[in-house]
C-alpha cells in the first residue's frame, strides 16, 4: 500500500482511498493501451512468418501530412 501503511491511524483511510484511485486512474489507460495490441500482433505474425499480403489501405502510397486524421 506505500504511503497508507505508513500513515498515522487518522489519514489511513485517506492515504488508502488515494492509492485506490492511483491504482484505479492506471489501470484504466493500461485497458485502452493494450486493446489492439493482439491485433497488431497478429498481423506481425501473418505478414512476417506466413507471408501472408497485407492489408489493403488507400493510404500506402501517400506521405503521412497527406492522410485525412
Amino acid at each position: 500500500m506505500g504511503a497508507a501503511d505508513t500513515a498515522s491511524e487518522e489519514g489511513a483511510d485517506d492515504a488508502r482511498q488515494i492509492v485506490w484511485v492511483q491504482a484505479e486512474l492506471i489501470g484504466r489507460y493500461s485497458i485502452s493501451i493494450g486493446g489492439g495490441t493482439s491485433q497488431v500482433l497478429k498481423n506481425n505474425i501473418g505478414e512476417r512468418s506466413l507471408h501472408l499480403p497485407r492489408e489493403p489501405g488507400y493510404d500506402k502510397n501517400q506521405p503521412w501530412k497527406d492522410i485525412p486524421k
